[in-house]
């Protein structure tokens, strides 16, 4: 919308309001026209209006426009008894009425937003601006000023009708504006008999301009502010200077002042809209976040003659944004915390289970014992694992590793991560792939991750000896991936919000899920970062479902792409796994964490595949065994007293031969910015706990990494 029309259409509003003789004015037709608002060019309606001062606010003149807006005809609604009061919804007439005593009492302006009630019974949100009209002696006859609306295309007038007056257009007319602006228009005329002066003209603007909670200003052309309003001295202790102008630089604060004349230097010299925000010392030495905005004025051959400008105080919105800011941290660091606390118990549970798992025959309840602390542990470390992801992807700190991987290495580690958790519940799977294979550029890990929760929500949430079938094909650029099953279904209600953070779909059935509800919601997180779409259908409870991802197929070649690196929690029993008789004789291990079972159970992990192991509980230690010892690998945990293993690390490379040392940091910390710090340490890799003994052994045994 055309910012001199509205501003001139405003002066021709507000001149008229001097005017006591109310039976001798009459509206101008094409109002909305003049505002820049057509049915053309913007479906927002802006109607002046004229009205006495009794209950109902009788109409004695309304723009033709106004049929737009209400219904009504114009004709209708001045010959009829209909007054404007009686199209305010009833809810709002008790707080329009309580805004114009108040502005009449005050000699004011007033704005009010409120709800219109059409011909046809519907509603529409208007913002309605006026003045009231006095007579000679001061008693009040009516109102006059303009009603503007809005429907859902246009957004600036919606904004003005849910926000209220915060939300007005961020400039109005000064009274050295007016004077100095060069407008060319028929308002710049001598006044017609019966209309105030120019003088009287002025002063009324600057009264609506000084009723304004914002502070209003003006600026020549070359940034030179010659008007504020009275709020500015008031509020933030501003004062004119000999020369006329306003030295607003010292009010602001010392660290926002450079940035803050830059910006407006930019500004001037592009003619673009100027936009900062920037603390502004009050009266009173207060320090208050304040959004400035200001838009040239242009005359007829596109010059810039002057600028308008608000400064809006948005302190307390501010101070919520960084309150939520400070408790986003907060709850993130929590997570990753909590995180690491969980890891730690978890590592030693997983290296007992691995003891467990050895040739020895166990008793079958023993085995059945540890069949339930392994399938339960693992379940809870990838809750703590989903959990971290999703803090991640709503912080916006999950970064993926693309590179071109097969469909068919996704969906093969994806299987043999549940192919326990599958056989134990005597559920079968078929897998059904392109016969030409199918190559994305995708995150192996997190991919991986996206077909290992399609398929354990397949299983858990189906029977026993059940049937769970993936079938992908190749549609175009893109290769589309069904996981169908035969379990309990999806009510058509739970659907739309079955990818939501949390949902728990068939709750109202008694249906429990086993998770957080977190996993679907970071499935779908996962395939929208990797370009692609995911959809649920069913035919209601108890008829199973179908997810359906959608992913970016690369081009089709001849050759295919290398197999990627297995995920770390993809590589199970089965997984080829080194061990000491690998290397040249026993190879020397030292094992460092203050947690005593993750150390003890460890190393009988260790010695079990025959290494030697030698063990401590801090960094200090450590340090001193390996001068001691002598070992060909160290393992340190980060978060150790005395000496952390960062600076136990840094402290090991710094002794001879350290610098030939293989240094694993073993950890409960798994952010990215923990794994950069462990590099930087000096350290060769960065596991996080609880860590399959299958990855811990074949780096061991991998000499050539």
């Amino acid at each position: 919308m055309a910012k001199r029309p509205l501003l001139a259409y405003l002066k021709t509003v507000y001149r008229s309001t001097e005017k006591a003789d109310f039976q001798g004015w009459s509206a101008r037709p094409g109002a909305a026209d003049a505002c820049g608002l057509s049915a053309a060019s913007d479906p927002a309606v802006c109607v002046a209006y004229r009205c006495q001062n009794d209950a109902q606010r009788s109409l004695l003149a309304i723009d033709d426009d106004v049929v737009r807006l209400s219904g009504y005809r114009a004709d209708e609604l001045l010959a009829g008894p209909i007054g404007w009061t009686s199209l305010i919804h009833a809810d709002d007439r008790a707080q329009v009425r309580r805004t114009l005593q108040d502005a009449a009492a005050a000699e004011r302006a007033f704005a009010v937003t409120y709800r219109l009630v059409r011909r046809d019974g519907g509603t529409q949100p208007v913002r309605e601006q006026g003045q009231g009209v006095r007579d000679a002696a001061g008693r009040l006859l009516g109102y006059s000023g303009f009603i503007a609306g809005a429907d859902a295309a246009a957004p600036e007038y919606r904004r003005v009708a849910q926000q209220g007056s915060r939300a007005l257009p961020d400039t109005l007319p000064s009274a050295k504006a007016t004077e100095e602006s060069g407008d060319q228009s028929t308002d710049a005329a001598e006044p017609r008999r019966g209309e105030p002066t120019p003088h009287a003209h002025r002063q009324r603007l600057q009264r609506l301009a000084d009723a304004m909670p914002q502070l209003v200003w003006t600026a020549r052309p070359d940034g030179t502010v010659y008007y504020y309003n009275d709020r500015v001295t008031e509020y933030a202790g501003i004062h004119q200077t000999a020369d006329g102008s306003w030295r607003w630089q010292p009010v602001l604060h010392e660290d926002d002042r450079e940035r803050t004349v830059e910006a407006y230097r930019q500004a001037l010299a592009s003619g673009d809209t100027y936009e900062c925000e920037h603390r502004v010392r009050m009266a009173d030495g207060q320090l208050r976040w304040h959004l400035t905005r200001a838009v040239p004025m242009r005359d007829a051959a596109g010059n810039i003659v002057e600028w308008f400008g608000t400064a809006t105080d948005i302190h307390d919105i501010k101070l919520a944004q960084q309150a939520l800011e400070s408790a986003d941290r907060r709850k993130n660091r929590f997570v990753a915390t909590m995180a690491h606390e969980l890891r730690n118990p978890l590592a030693p549970i997983r290296h007992a289970i691995d003891l467990l798992m050895q040739p020895d025959e166990l008793p079958p309840t023993a085995a059945t014992a540890r069949d339930i602390i392994d399938r339960q542990s693992r379940h809870l470390a990838r809750l703590v694992d989903d959990l971290l992801d999703m803090s991640r992807i709503t912080s916006d700190r999950l970064r993926l590793q693309c590179e071109p991987v097969l469909l068919s290495t996704l969906v093969d580690q994806a299987q043999e991560a549940l192919a326990e958790q599958i056989a134990g519940r005597e559920q079968s799977i078929t897998v059904e792939l392109p016969a030409q294979p199918v190559r994305l550029n995708a995150d192996t890990a997190r991919l991986v991750q996206v077909f290992v929760n399609l398929l354990d929500n397949a299983s858990k949430f189906s029977p026993e000896g059940a049937h769970i079938s993936l079938e992908a094909e190749r549609v175009g650029d893109e290769v589309v991936v069904r996981v169908s099953d035969s379990g309990i279904g999806i009510d058509a209600a739970d659907l739309p919000r079955l990818f939501e953070m949390f949902a728990q779909v068939g709750e109202d059935a008694g249906a429990d899920s086993g998770g957080l509800g977190i996993g679907l919601a970071l499935t779908r997180r996962l395939v929208e970062l990797h370009g692609g779409t995911i959809a649920a259908t069913s035919d209601g409870a108890g008829e199973g479902s179908t997810l359906t991802v959608r992913l970016p197929a690369l081009a089709e070649e001849k050759t295919s792409a290398e197999p990627a690196a297995a995920a770390p929690w993809a590589q199970g029993s089965g997984a080829a796994v080194g061990t000491a008789a690998d290397a040249d004789g026993k190879r020397r291990i030292l094992i460092a964490d203050d947690n005593d079972d993750v150390v003890q159970s460890l190393a009988m992990l260790l010695e079990l595949r025959g290494y030697d192991v030698d063990i401590a509980h801090d960094g200090l230690q450590a340090l001193a065994a390996v001068e001691r010892e002598r070992p060909d690998t160290v393992i340190l945990d980060i978060g150790m007293p005395g000496l952390d293993g960062h600076a136990a690390c840094r402290r090991i490379r710094q002794l001879p031969g350290g610098e030939r040392l293989r240094i694993i940091a073993l950890t409960g910390w798994g952010e990215a910015r923990d794994r950069r710090n462990s590099a930087e340490a000096g350290f060769d890799a960065h596991l996080v706990k609880p860590i399959e003994s299958a990855v811990l052994l074949g780096l061991l045994a991998d000499t050539g990494n």
